[in-house]
């Protein structure tokens, strides 16, 4: 009798055109937290209790209809946070240094906000040195190139921040 019920459904799957969902998801395609179901772990209906209908049901967790792969972590094909912030970090010196020099005290001001410990702060001081002189604020300029060593200390970028607003260096 269970062999005719199994060839009743067989039949009526096959009529219907749709594809048994029989499939089983591989060990390697479970995420965390998913229950992987084994070949052991499905539950076969009891033979002798085919013809009658069950009450309620069980639930059984959905199995994959398809053999799509399951995508890769991205979290080891991302870039870390460190290297996502100083590409922000250069960008936003990079507009700095190509705008006007009004333009790029607004810009510098905004990579002071965003990035406070920024491991560009040298260079961004640098271009603010350049825009004060080329605005003619030599007064600030010259607080700015004072303080340097001091803000900066062991910085390549000392002696370059010292010859800043000395004649034609001023110009941007």
């Amino acid at each position: 009798m269970a062999a005719g019920v199994l060839l009743a459904l067989t039949w009526a799957v096959m009529k219907s055109g749709e594809a048994p969902q029989t499939h089983v998801a591989a060990p390697y395609q479970a995420r965390e937290g998913d229950a992987v179901q084994t070949a052991e772990s499905v539950q076969r209906p009891d033979p002798a209790r085919a013809s009658a209908p069950d009450p309620a049901p069980e639930v059984a967790p959905e199995a994959p209809t398809t053999d799509k792969p399951v995508p890769a972590d991205t979290s080891k094909t991302r870039r870390p946070a460190r290297e996502d912030t100083v590409a922000a970090e250069v960008d936003l010196l990079r507009r700095a240094k190509l705008a006007a020099p009004a333009e790029r005290l607004q810009l510098i001001e905004e990579h002071a906000r965003r990035f406070p410990g920024g491991i560009l702060a040298a260079e961004r001081s640098l271009l603010e040195i350049e825009a004060r002189c080329a605005l003619g604020q030599r007064d600030a300029a010259r607080e700015l190139v004072a303080s340097f060593p001091r803000r900066f200390p062991g910085s390549p970028l000392v002696d370059r921040a010292a010859t800043l607003c000395n004649g034609s260096a001023a110009q941007p």
